[in-house]
Order: C-alpha cells, then sequence, then structure tokens
C-alpha cells in the first residue's frame, strides 16, 4: 500500500514588537516548496520526492515606534490602547514593515533525482516605512488629520513609504550540476509572471511644518509625491461601481535565481555543511496612476491655520488644503514599481544526526536614499537550531533586526 502523509505546521513567535516573522522553515530537507521560496536551488536538494501545497499563511509586522505592554492574556481579554499601547521616544527616526503572503495551491516533483520542478501561485503584498521623522510619527498617531494640533517637526532628507501588493504564478526549476563523493552544487531559478494589484507610495523631501502659537501654518518648501495604482482609486473615492474596471492581467515578469554547495558524509544521504546564496524578486511592476496620485511643494508662505476651515470649523478638504499651502499636480500615465528585492545568504551545519543550525541573513538591496521610493523587507539576521527526520521536526528560530531588536519563536512539523 502506498503511504501518503500529510504535513502539519505550527508556529508562533513572541516578540517585542507587534509579531515577528520568522524564516525557520525555510531551510528544511522535508519541505521542497519552503526552502524553494528562500534559494531556488533548495528545491533538488530536498529529500522529498514530490510535494503538494494546498494554502498557506505568512503575516509578520514590527516596528521600532509602537510596541506593546503589560501581559498578553489580559490584553486578549480587555485591551485598551492607551493602557496596552507605548510609543519609542527616542528621538531617531522610525522605520516599519509589514508583509503578507498567501501560498496557494503548489506542488513540486522531482525528476530522476538530479532535477526538479515547481509550479507555485502566491499572492503578496509588502507595506514599508523609512525614516520617518519621530515627530511626524507622533502627530500621525495621536492628533491624525488635526492639523492645528500637530507638533513642530522638521525632517532633513528623504523620508518614504511604500505599499505594494501583487500576484504571482512562478515556474521553478532547479540541477544539481556538480555531485561527487563530497562535493555537491545545486543552481535554480523561478520564473514568476507578476499579476496586476495595487500600488501605492510617498516620498518626502526636505520636509518642514512651522506651527506658531497664534496657529500660524508655514510647510517652506516641503516637496513630496505621492503615487498609487488605479486600482486604488475604487478603495480611497468608496465608489463600488468602480471595481468593474479592474480586470485581472499580467504585467510582468520577475525572478528568483540562487545556488547551494553542499559538502557530503562519505557514504551518507547527508551533508556535514550546506551553504546558498540567491537573488529574490528581482522585477518591477508596471502601473497606471491613480487619480489621486498627486505632488505638491510648498510656497514658504505663512498661512492663518482658519483658512484651512471650512464655515462649520472643519477641516476643508485634502486637494483645497494643498492649493493653500503650496502647489499641487497630478501625475498621470504609466509607471514603474520595485518589487522588494532581497540578497539571501544562509549556512546549514549538521551538528548531529538530526540536529542541524542553520545561519541567515536577508539583505534589502533597495536604497531609499538614491532610488524611487517602494516597499522593501527589512535587513535581518537569523539564527535556527532544528531537530528533524522524516516524521517529525521542532524548530527553534531567533532573529535579530533594526526594527524590533531581538526576537525569538518556536515552529514544529509533523
Amino acid at each position: 500500500m502506498k503511504k501518503i502523509i500529510l504535513t502539519f505546521l505550527a508556529a508562533f513567535s513572541l516578540s517585542t514588537s507587534f509579531s515577528q516573522s520568522f524564516q525557520g522553515l525555510s531551510y528544511s530537507q522535508y519541505d521542497a516548496l519552503a526552502s524553494f521560496a528562500a534559494n531556488p536551488a533548495n528545491l533538488v536538494g530536498s529529500k522529498l520526492k514530490w510535494q503538494v501545497n494546498i494554502i498557506g499563511f505568512d503575516v509578520n509586522a514590527q516596528n521600532d515606534y509602537l510596541f506593546l505592554k503589560g501581559k498578553l492574556i489580559g490584553m486578549a481579554s480587555n485591551f485598551d490602547q492607551d493602557v496596552n499601547v507605548g510609543e519609542n521616544l527616542n528621538g531617531k527616526p522610525k522605520d516599519l514593515s509589514f508583509g503578507l503572503d498567501t501560498r496557494l495551491p503548489s506542488f513540486s516533483f522531482k525528476i530522476k533525482e538530479k532535477n526538479a520542478i515547481a509550479l507555485t501561485m502566491k499572492v503578496r503584498g509588502v507595506l514599508s516605512g523609512n525614516d520617518i521623522d519621530e515627530k511626524f510619527a507622533t502627530s500621525l498617531y495621536n492628533e491624525q488629520i488635526d492639523l492645528l494640533s500637530w507638533e513642530n517637526f522638521i525632517q532633513d532628507g528623504k523620508t518614504s513609504m511604500g505599499f505594494t501588493s501583487w500576484g504571482e504564478i512562478g515556474i521553478g526549476y532547479a540541477r544539481q550540476i556538480l555531485d561527487l563523493d563530497k562535493h555537491q552544487l545545486d543552481a535554480g531559478i523561478n520564473v514568476k509572471l507578476i499579476t496586476n494589484g495595487i500600488v501605492g507610495k510617498l516620498d518626502f523631501q526636505d520636509i518642514e511644518f512651522n506651527l506658531s502659537a497664534d496657529s500660524i501654518i508655514n510647510v517652506k518648501n516641503s516637496q513630496f509625491n505621492f503615487l498609487g495604482s488605479n486600482e486604488l482609486d475604487a478603495f480611497i473615492s468608496g465608489e463600488d461601481d468602480e471595481t468593474e474596471d479592474f480586470k485581472f492581467a499580467i504585467k510582468s515578469v520577475g525572478f528568483d535565481v540562487g545556488a547551494s554547495y553542499a559538502f557530503k558524509l562519505s557514504g551518507k544521504d547527508d551533508y556535514l555543511f550546506k551553504a546558498g546564496v540567491s537573488v529574490n524578486d528581482i522585477g518591477k511592476l508596471k502601473y497606471v496612476a491613480s487619480k489621486f496620485s498627486r505632488s505638491f511643494v510648498g510656497n514658504n508662505t505663512n498661512i492663518p491655520g482658519q483658512l484651512i476651515l471650512d464655515g462649520s470649523g472643519d477641516y476643508k478638504n485634502f486637494d483645497s488644503i494643498m492649493d493653500i499651502l503650496g502647489t499641487r499636480t497630478t501625475p498621470t500615465g504609466e509607471f514603474k514599481v520595485a518589487l522588494p528585492t532581497t540578497l539571501n545568504v544562509f549556512l546549514d551545519v549538521r551538528a548531529v544526526k538530526g540536529l542541524y543550525i542553520t545561519v541567515g541573513g536577508q539583505i534589502n538591496l533597495l536604497s531609499q536614499k538614491k532610488d524611487n521610493p517602494s516597499s522593501n523587507l527589512p535587513t535581518l539576521l537569523t539564527i535556527t537550531p532544528r531537530y528533524e527526520n522524516k516524521i517529525f521536526g521542532a524548530f527553534l528560530p531567533m532573529s535579530y533586526n533594526k526594527y524590533g531588536g531581538f526576537n525569538f519563536g518556536a515552529g514544529f512539523r509533523i
């Protein structure tokens, strides 16, 4: 009788930020698809002849501004924002990152042990903010749109925020290009068809916001650019009929490429150590500008605060306020935004039979200082001891990044 093995994955994490996305399951000899997502070359190195993934979710959120206080059990039953949420006020710019990865039905299989093929489908979303002025963040969090209650703040340099969501259909191939007694070299590639999605990016430069005691506002020569895709229009305007304009389409092509080297134990189907490098999410997503896209330059004029209020004492609409404080234009046409490209490296060392220690690094390759602002993944370092065999696996991932500091978690596979 043929055996069918069902795999169950469970994972949890503890963190000083909202939550922690760890890569503890990304380098497993018994999960070809998860390892393939981290490095395409790992597909052929898996001990599985075939694998089917029905559905999976990975959600992570982290920042270095807001943090949770108190006992988790108490917060779950009686959450109070004023009591349970704290602000990290150290005078430094703030960063944030949010990611959502939904893995749809996918499969992989080997061909004569030296070749492997995978077909994957995902829906992904990445939100990030870089170098956000602390007073700006404090004003947005505490006062929100009440401009006349904002703090005076000045931000020199470049601040950016970006959100990108997209779907991808990947066709992957990996091959053993060298297989000797003690040495094995694998290489792989994943070609991804990138579908349309929602894009929004906000770029601030030379920000200066001054609010005097008598409610005189001056934004000096502050500049910002907001570019959104036309799929945003229905969400911003709230007009349901605009959703009819959305049509599924393949917008561009992306790539993951990787290689791995294993130093094998003589006479055993295992290695002493394995190292790999990959570059993931190479490519750009095309989109048409939303009708709500805006470019703005401050007019360096002192504006009495009451001018941004209407006769009822409420704030005028956003465009009217921008016209009072400076000059706005509406970008049009087609634009491109970079996918959240990362360089990934790992070293997996066999301590004893079944026990491994993986050291991995994810490095953001998008420069917000030089490139156009786009969503990006944080640079992080992970160390994951794990024990695994064909039936059972246990993982203890630990990671560090500048947003949330040190984080740890646990994962299990049955």
